[in-house]
């Protein structure tokens, strides 16, 4: 059985994705910790874990990406 608030921890992780892909071109620190911090409430209201397994590695890519841009090209990291 499915939890009836199992839509919101799916947005949560569909937000989550769309906030590591900003933090790839925009102030990584921030919108990348954002999505981290989503995602872990999402993992922690879900039984199903197979979908946030997969989006926490590439949270974690795109924050490293993130920085590596920002340094690389001097844009602000926060």
């Amino acid at each position: 059985m499915t939890s009836r608030y199992a839509p919101l921890w799916t947005g949560l992780t569909v937000v989550a994705v769309g906030l590591a892909i900003v933090g790839l071109f925009l102030w990584p620190f921030l919108f990348e910790s954002a999505a981290v911090l989503m995602l872990l409430i999402a993992a922690k209201s879900t039984a199903n874990q197979r979908r946030i397994a997969p989006v926490l590695i590439f949270v974690t890519v795109c924050a490293t990406l993130g920085a590596t841009f920002a340094i690389v090209f001097n844009h602000a990291l926060y």
